[in-house]
């Protein structure tokens, strides 16, 4: 899956998504393509996962991106649950989306999902 970036500042975004955004913004070029290796919806907010302009794995809402490649990687799987009648879900690779405390793992950026995220993409690389 590959987004576009369209926006990068916390002012240029509805209400609702300005809280989850820093206030310098995020380090994103419009106009650049992204590779999504998470997307997870939580709390009502839709974010991607991508390694940004800075080369850190990143996660983002998904107003800040137009979908431009919505094709899947094979690998990818989904996790769902519903709490207080509210759906969450994560799509990504299994080390991410196994249960729910790999799910924020990955959301905190802890160091050892971190370390996983980079050896699936160094993994791509070898090919």
């Amino acid at each position: 899956m590959i987004v576009c970036a369209i926006l990068r500042l916390r002012d240029e975004c509805d209400e609702e998504v300005r809280q989850f955004i820093p206030a310098e913004g995020v380090a994103i070029t419009i106009g650049n393509e992204y590779e999504v290796h998470c997307v997870s919806f939580f709390n009502d907010l839709l974010e991607y996962q991508i390694v940004d302009d800075l080369g850190y794995p990143t996660w983002c809402p998904h107003v800040l991106f137009n979908v431009t490649d919505r094709r899947l990687p094979t690998d990818w799987q989904i996790n769902c649950s519903t709490n207080d009648r509210r759906v969450s879900f994560a799509i990504g690779p299994e080390f991410v989306v196994q249960n729910e405390a790999s799910i924020q793992a990955m959301i905190e950026l802890d160091a050892d999902q971190v370390d996983r995220f980079w050896r699936r993409l160094d993994s791509f690389s070898d090919h």
